[in-house]
């Protein structure tokens, strides 16, 4: 009972100081499957990209042309679980595989790309969510990013470097987390704060650098072998921030028809409040079974004081026969 005890009382100082353990064990294990599958398809042949961005007489645009290709077939042909990507944080000494869809099954092998969001090469704000408690925790640090860190996501066919340009706290129905902003960007989004799930953490950071794999170049036929990002877009009535300042002669834009809100009852809300209590609990019911322990431990010592339990002092006699 003591042994018990101990165990949930040390399973729930650990779940409150570092990360929840049983979760983040098989998460774990997750991660190294994934870590083989991302080899894999970092070792495969990249698909023959369509004559038209062949036929692209810069070198620059079409190897841009030829990044956007890939990233559309990879986010269109993966799996919701599978592996897309490797995300680095140096300042956060992290280094995880992204999976595909941010559904809870995906949650929980690690770092989750929202599908409905684009990957690294197509234009737009690349998102990407993962748990602050549970499975691994792999944004359980997030707050602790500053302006100008830099992360980077390695994709089969290329790698893209960002730099943190903010971090702001928002509401769990906030609805313009993906927004477009003019130029290419990610956006890691969590529950805030630790075992909460009222608010959301977003940590903003802009593209600055393109290195294309070695397959990418061959494909688009071109020798640049680093590109700098793209610079932002004019602003148009079309490309204006949703909700945002409309241009010239123009009306605020409306979201986009896949703009996916970050609220609502998803496995953040689900799953890591829900370990924190729980482990809470366990906590709570360890106590008690080591308080039970230590009574019937006491009892158990005093029951040889118990009045039918003594014995006799010995007689004068008995005494001196002993």
């Amino acid at each position: 009972m003591f042994a018990l005890g101990a165990l949930l009382l040390a399973e729930t100082a650990i779940t409150l100081l570092w990360k929840e353990p049983i979760t983040s064990f098989l998460a774990a294990r997750d991660q190294r499957h994934l870590r083989s599958e991302l080899a894999a398809l970092e070792r495969r042949t990249l698909a023959v990209v369509p004559g038209q961005v062949r036929a692209i007489r810069d070198q620059r645009t079409r190897l841009r042309a030829t990044l956007r290709y890939f990233a559309r077939t990879e986010n269109a042909s993966t799996r919701p679980g599978h592996a897309l990507a490797r995300i680095r944080i140096g300042r956060l000494h992290l280094s995880y595989v992204v999976v595909q869809g941010s559904g809870a099954a995906s949650l929980r092998r690690g770092p989750a790309h929202y599908s409905q969001t684009p990957l690294p090469g197509e234009t737009g704000t690349v998102a990407i969510a993962g748990h602050r408690t549970t499975y691994l925790a792999p944004f359980r640090h997030l707050d602790d990013l500053r302006g100008g860190n830099r992360l980077s996501l390695d994709a089969p066919y290329g790698s893209f470097t960002y730099a943190v340009e903010r971090r702001v706290i928002v509401p769990a129905g906030y609805r313009s987390a993906f927004d477009f902003a003019g130029y290419d960007r990610l956006v890691l989004t969590a529950c805030h704060p630790l075992y909460s799930a009222t608010q959301r953490i977003l940590v903003y950071a802009r593209l600055i650098d393109i290195r294309p794999s070695a397959q990418a170049l061959a494909r688009a036929h071109a020798q640049i072998a680093e590109l700098p990002a793209p610079p932002p877009l004019p602003a148009s009535p079309a490309a204006a921030p949703p909700g945002g300042p409309p241009a010239a002669g123009g009306t605020p834009a409306r979201l986009p028809a896949r703009e996916p809100p970050i609220a609502g009852p998803g496995p953040w809300g689900a799953l890591e409040p829900v370990a924190v209590v729980g482990g809470g609990v366990l906590g709570v019911v360890g106590l008690a079974l080591l308080a039970v322990w230590g009574f019937l431990g006491v009892r158990r010592g005093r029951g040889d004081d118990e009045p039918g339990s003594r014995q006799r002092p010995l007689s004068p006699e008995q005494d001196a026969r002993q």
